[in-house]
């Protein structure tokens, strides 16, 4: 069984002022995982998942150099949607096996792990 684990860290500093978080999540998927590059359109597009009919998590990092791209479990962007401008990357603990992503003014390649 594979196991997946990640590790989130945020710090914030303003005005002398600093916040920050780190966490870390480890989990074992009875499923299969996959790592693959994917090229999104400027249309909505589902994300190609594979064999996987249950996702524990997945990340997904925007390759592109110059648009962002958004994620979200609803093809309308209406649900929850995630901008990621070039370069980003995103860990999501998704409830749903069907993910969209949809590229800024041109398309974009992205990368996704999940499992």
């Amino acid at each position: 069984m594979p196991t997946l684990s990640g590790t989130v860290s945020l710090n914030i500093t303003l005005q002398g002022q600093t916040a920050s978080g780190t966490t870390s999540l480890a989990a074992t998927t009875t499923s299969d995982f996959m790592g693959d590059e994917q090229t999104i359109a400027t249309t909505s597009t589902a994300l190609n998942l594979g064999d996987i009919s249950g996702i524990k998590a997945l990340y997904v990092r925007n390759l592109d150099a110059t648009n962002f791209v958004q994620i979200d479990s609803n093809n309308g962007f209406a649900n929850f949607p995630q901008k990621l401008y070039p370069g980003d990357a995103i860990l999501l603990l998704p409830q749903t096996t069907t993910i969209y992503a949809k590229a800024d003014t041109a398309p974009v390649k992205i990368w996704i792990v999940a499992g």
